[in-house]
């Protein structure tokens, strides 16, 4: 460890990261996997990330948000208010589903590939490196340095819940670590899922005009839904969000061909903007089946928010001037010798529990968000590294 004030300047403390300590990081992560078709499914990982910490001489706190799946924390630092800093990502990826090796690490190209590499091992390891460096410098933090891996994002996001709800964070500002290619991302949509219960009379395949095909109601249901949609959400444009979406992602129908379906479900994922709400999303759908049945007294649907798959996902809109915003452009300016993008993310993120809590948030990971949950997932080293460097930069910004 270095003595205090041994540092010439904050710069070389970010040069003390290095490459071959990332990527090995990096690769134990993604070979513990953390999905939900497995037992304990964040434990394992957080065991881990505990032991690292531990091994450093940093404070940790296990915290359960259900039996045998944790949040884990750690922080340095004294906490004067205005310079506390928490750097937080989820540690559950999606499931392998058909990939090759999803949990054995493999470089190619100077690129890393299996399962959460981007989706968000890969910021994970880069705060916790950036954390290690901060803390093996010695110099005395005013602020407090936080460090969270919580539980459940791709799920319902009740690890970050659980997290504003029952612990007291006393964090002025967080970077969530989703990718978006080191770029700073101020705002996204929030997301919502809702699901529609079109209801026919089953009957005999044979006769298909002695019962009612809820399959046949649901395609009709389907058209008058993008009809309505394409007029209706363009009014609700967001002058930084944009355009709120609407998508079918998933129709099931049926149960056997010689079977006149009585039951088709559809469902749907909202992005919303501020100005809509969970009321309204269902209201509109109420508007288009009432039309329906105004002209088909056998058509039947009722429609639904989806509790037992998903949270309450509001949008993050984080102003560009705030402080936070300044501090990450003026760091990435100084470290990258260019001016950092300022955008909008194009998926749903913690950041916006953690902005509605008063903490203010950004998104800011390495990696292209497009190689999420694919396949083919994979993130670059150099940008793996390149945010290690950036967060450590920004911390010692912050909290010094």
């Amino acid at each position: 460890m270095k003595e205090k004030n041994e540092f010439l300047n904050i710069l070389d403390i970010v040069e003390e990261i290095k490459e071959d300590e990332v990527v090995e990081l990096l690769k134990r992560l993604i070979e513990i996997e953390s999905h939900k078709n497995i037992e304990n499914q964040e434990l394992d990982i957080n065991k881990y990330i505990e032991e690292y910490f531990k091994s450093l001489g940093v404070k940790t706190k296990m915290d359960f948000v259900y039996e045998n799946r944790p949040n884990l924390y750690a922080s340095i630092g004294k906490g004067k208010k205005g310079k506390n800093l928490m750097l937080t990502g989820h540690i559950d990826t999606v499931p392998p589903y058909n990939m090759v090796s999803p949990f054995n690490p493999e470089i190619k190209n100077n690129t890393i590939f299996g399962r959460g590499s981007v989706d968000m091992k890969g910021a994970i390891a880069a705060m916790m490196i950036a954390f290690k460096v901060i803390h093996e410098s010695n110099l005395d933090l005013e602020g407090k340095l936080f460090f969270a891996s919580v539980i459940d994002e791709e799920q319902r996001c009740q690890g970050t819940k659980h997290m504003i709800e029952n612990y007291n964070i006393d964090s002025d500002y967080a970077i969530v670590g989703e990718p978006t290619n080191l770029d700073i991302m101020i705002g996204h949509k929030g997301m919502e899922w809702l699901e529609i219960n079109v209801i026919g009379e089953s009957g005999h395949g044979s006769k298909p005009n002695n019962g009612v095909n809820s399959i046949y109601k649901a395609m009709k249901l389907v058209d008058e839904l993008k009809e309505y949609f394409a007029c209706e959400l363009p009014k609700r444009t967001h002058t930084n969000l944009g355009e709120p979406t609407m998508n079918i992602g998933l129709i099931k129908g049926g149960e056997d061909p010689n079977t006149i379906p009585g039951r088709t479900i559809i469902q749907i994922d909202r992005r919303w903007v501020p100005g809509e709400t969970t009321e309204t999303m269902l209201r509109d759908i109420e508007i288009v089946i009432d039309k329906i049945k105004r002209k088909d007294s056998n058509f039947r649907a009722t429609v639904r928010r989806m509790d037992e798959a998903t949270g309450y996902h509001p949008p993050l809109n984080t102003q560009k001037d705030e402080n936070i915003v300044t501090i990450l452009s003026e760091s990435g300016k100084e470290l990258f010798d260019k001016e950092v993008n300022i955008g909008y993310f194009d998926g749903w993120s913690d950041a916006a529990p953690l902005s509605k809590a008063n903490i203010k948030s950004v998104v800011l990971g390495p990696g292209e968000l497009n190689y999420a949950h694919s396949n083919n997932e994979q993130i670059e080293i150099k940008q793996v590294v390149k945010a290690a460097q950036y967060y450590a930069l920004i911390a010692l910004n912050i909290c010094l």
